[in-house]
């Protein structure tokens, strides 16, 4: 399945928001941040290596063979609206194993999946480059940090005022933690 958008704020509803205001963004999700960071855990047969016809609408493997639409999908919790392309081939691929666990390989496309695309490729460009490792060095780890280790994910308090307090209480707290890491590193050595 082919359907991953969350990297905490790369979903296909962020992507849209974005594109509708006109924002220009170098934002990349799960998959692609995986692919970038592990490429010797990517397969050939990973969906995002599977080539996609926009003009006839349908995939093609690693090995040749097309995935034609099969049937829509939708998911509310989600917000999500899909096709589902599958390949009829399977059987005698000898490949089989390692692309799929099922009788026939499927991929879920997400109807907004092109601004997901759009977004790799900006990133892939080299001005895209430039731009997310500014980004990557400045402020992307320690919100991660906040955010998914530390697990502060929403405000308590309302109006920025009171936001801002509560964002300073928070990057104290970080801190102090780094530092208190950082002297049982040095106790420890």
């Amino acid at each position: 399945m082919c359907i991953r958008d969350s990297c905490g704020y790369a979903s296909y509803d962020s992507y849209e928001k974005i594109n509708e205001k006109g924002i220009v963004a170098y934002m990349p999700d799960q998959e692609y941040e995986h692919n970038k960071r592990h490429p010797e855990k990517t397969t050939p047969f990973d969906c995002i290596n599977f080539l996609y016809d926009i003009e006839n609408d349908y995939y093609v493997c690693p090995q040749g063979k097309k995935l034609t639409f099969k049937r829509e999908y939708s998911n509310k919790t989600y917000k999500q609206k899909a096709k589902i392309y599958q390949c009829k081939d399977c059987q005698e691929c000898p490949f089989r194993e390692q692309c799929t666990n099922g009788k026939y390989r499927t991929i879920h496309r997400e109807d907004r999946e092109y601004l997901k695309q759009e977004a790799r490729n900006r990133l892939d460009k080299e001005q895209g480059k430039v731009i997310y490792q500014q980004r990557m060095s400045t402020i992307e780890p320690t919100w991660g940090n906040i955010k998914f280790n530390r697990k502060f994910l929403m405000f308590s308090l309302r109006g920025k005022e009171k936001v801002n307090g509560e964002f300073s209480l928070v990057c104290l707290a970080n801190n102090i933690l780094k530092i208190k890491k950082s002297y049982d590193e040095s106790q420890a050595a």
